[in-house]
């Protein structure tokens, strides 16, 4: 879907700014091209900054709808309704020739879907009377219509004339107003005074030009024509489209109530037909297809949307690509169909398991936990809230005369808190290195950097710092240290890289220079060649720098860098996610009778014990009755050579029992 907008300058009424127009689907869908055509207004003069004129700021709103939405400016001071007649008009005597790359012609061959034009008082300058701006305003009105683009006109503006002059304004003002009604825009209301001069407020400082503050109005009034709804693409048939696939509730760790959202629209007419929405899912690891949902799509009016929500359970952990299809009724093939996708990556929740240890009062017991390799498990001394008293998979208990529990939970992610900064995307230098002083606002480790790449392929990134500013030695290669050397690979220039280089801890207020270049002389990085900024958050800022030549040659200042520096901090406990505590207890069970195994100095080792037990010891043992945490036999066997065999079983914590001279012992062994 294409349009394209000519837009002529004409009224819109009062100073008053509205709130931005509602945009309808169709609007917001449809790729509209909107062509100014015009004077010095439209070409920008008078602003301080060219991003200020109206026309710039309708192009980033149009964009902010629709990013494939386009505004050309053919506008050139001086210019008047002579110069942007098509090129078939004959010009009368004494009057300005056509522009033939600046005129409607030109704008209609552009393909715009809707033109613009601007014609403050240049003609009244050149003393061209009202008739004559009119016939030059139909006769541009009536081409555009031929091709079928509509055209918004805009009124003159206030100017500081003479009062022959200003007649003429008010009088093109009025007509253009009165003969192009809702195709007009007022330019003139609330910016003149009681003389019909510009307003000093809206005065740029040459009694010609409108102000940044008069270009956000006029950029107001063209905004409030609502022109994407306008010249949208409405079909004359239904036309379900999704247009829009997101998702909520879904956290790093995953969320058992994580939403997918649908949005559907359709851009033609009416129909009570059956359609249906259905979601597919692609395992990401496994490749593997799945239908999630369907549901039925209620008939929608033209140009209306309707949101479609469906809960995805992500609690444990998923990758998986989730897609959305239009699948008409009896429909085999869903390739054909409207669809959009969205990927919803979660780490998912840890779990964990406790294995309690019972022991003989005075003994020393070892309490146990288990969650995925990749996890923490810190140990507590109460369910809630309370201290952390360990880490690890075991938790040692020495001479336990009662019962005791402690609460391991599984925490998953790094146990510090992780953030970065992003300086900018926008770049207008290439070149080799780059120099910037990151300072830091609290204590915090810096992880890495990421790059902009004006080179791409595999490339070697070198990277130097110091602790303290660059400023001042910037061209002393004794002043630095290598930082380290990493690989990259820019699939396209423009491309942000990471770069991993050795963490550097910073305390507060401390400033680190640092200097990155690519290790080829002829490769380039991106960076920005504007004043100082300085960008910043709560923990560091990055403060401007300058652009080096390889290897510490000459330097360009001031340039900011453009990309983004990742960092740690403090102690998160919680890490990413966490599970749930658990209590996992010391428990005095065997009888007082048994024996300390150290009280005949017998050692048994090692332990843990990979499957092969060592007796050690003056007397040792010849039958072993090997138990279950809860003291349920689960075999005996026989001592041979000092050894025993316990591969054949699984993994876990068990109880060694014997007798020795009349004399019962036990042991606790742990089989990893």
């Amino acid at each position: 879907m294409k349009k394209n907008i000519l837009l002529l300058w004409a009224a819109v009424s009062s100073l008053t700014v509205f709130a931005q127009p509602a945009i309808n689907p169709c609007g917001s869908l449809t790729d509209i091209h909107v062509v100014v055509i015009g004077s010095s207004t439209a070409a920008g003069t008078g602003p301080t900054s060219a991003s200020n004129a109206w026309v710039n700021r309708y192009r980033t709103y149009l964009q902010t709808i629709n990013p494939n939405n386009l505004v050309t400016n053919l506008a050139i001071g001086g210019t008047t309704t002579y110069h942007i007649m098509p090129n078939w008009f004959m010009t009368p005597a004494n009057r300005p020739p056509v522009i033939v790359s600046n005129n409607v012609t030109q704008a209609v061959a552009l393909g715009a879907d809707a033109i613009i034009v601007n014609m403050p008082s240049n003609d009244a300058a050149n003393g061209f009377g009202v008739n004559e701006q009119m016939f030059n305003f139909q006769t541009i009105q009536s081409v555009a219509d031929s091709a079928g683009i509509p055209v918004w006109i805009c009124t003159t503006q206030p100017r500081n004339f003479s009062n022959a002059q200003k007649a003429i304004q008010l009088a093109v003002r009025d007509s253009v107003l009165s003969y192009f009604g809702s195709q007009a825009v007022d330019f003139w209301s609330g910016f003149a005074n009681s003389t019909n001069s510009i307003d000093s407020f809206y005065d740029s400082g040459d009694g010609v030009h409108m102000n940044d503050t008069a270009h956000g109005v006029l950029n107001q009034r063209i905004v409030n024509l609502a022109i994407p709804n306008l010249v949208s693409d409405t079909l004359s048939y239904t036309d379900h489209i999704v247009n829009d696939i997101y998702v909520t509730n879904a956290s790093i760790c995953g969320d058992s109530n994580t939403t997918l959202h649908v949005v559907v629209t359709n851009l033609g007419l009416q129909n009570a037909g059956t359609e249906s929405l259905q979601i597919e899912s692609l395992d990401n690891n496994t490749n593997l297809f799945s239908t999630l949902a369907t549901a039925n799509i209620t008939a929608l009016g033209s140009c209306v949307s309707d949101t479609l929500d469906f809960v995805v359970n992500s609690y444990n952990g998923v990758d998986q690509t989730l897609q959305a299809f239009i699948n008409m009724s009896g429909d085999t093939d869903l390739s054909n169909d409207s669809s959009e996708s969205v990927t919803l990556t979660t780490q998912g929740h840890p779990s964990i398991v406790g294995t309690n240890d019972t022991v003989f009062s005075g003994a020393n017991a070892q309490l146990m936990a288990t969650t995925a390799s990749a996890d923490t498990i810190v140990w507590y001394d109460a369910l809630t809230g309370g201290n952390i008293v360990g880490y690890g998979n075991q938790f040692p208990l020495t001479n336990v005369t009662a019962n005791q529990t402690i609460y391991p939970e599984a925490v998953r992610g790094p146990l510090h808190f992780r953030n970065s900064l992003f300086t900018t995307a926008t770049t207008t230098t290439d070149w080799n290195g780059v120099m910037f002083d990151i300072v830091a606002l609290g204590d915090i480790i810096i992880d890495s950097l990421k790059i902009k790449m004006n080179a791409n392929g595999p490339q070697e990134v070198v990277g130097y710092n110091r602790l303290g500013s660059m400023v001042g030695v910037e061209m002393i290669p004794s002043a630095w240290t290598a930082w380290g050397t990493d690989s990259v690979n820019a699939a396209a220039t423009g491309d942000f890289e990471i770069v991993n280089f050795p963490d550097v801890s910073l305390q507060t207020n401390d400033t680190l220079g640092v200097y990155v270049h690519l290790q080829s002389v002829n490769a380039r990085l991106s960076y920005l060649n504007s004043p100082a900024t300085v960008y910043l958050n709560s923990d560091i800022s990055v403060l401007n720098g300058t652009g080096v030549s390889h290897t510490f040659g000459a330097t360009y200042s001031p340039r900011n860098w453009s990309g983004e520096v990742y960092y740690h901090y403090g102690f998160n406990p919680q890490g990413d996610c966490s599970s749930e505590r658990i209590p996992v207890s010391a428990i005095i069970k065997f009888p007082s009778s048994i024996e300390n195994i150290e009280s005949i100095g017998l050692k048994i080792f090692p332990n843990p014990s990979n499957g092969l037990v060592y007796f050690e010891g003056k007397k040792i043992p010849e039958i072993i009755t090997l138990k279950d945490i809860q003291g349920r036999t689960i075999q005996t066997k026989h001592v041979s050579h000092g050894q025993l065999s316990i591969s054949d079983l699984q993994r876990g914590l068990y109880v060694l029992t014997f007798e020795i001279e009349g004399k019962r012992f036990a042991q606790k062994i742990l089989l990893e």
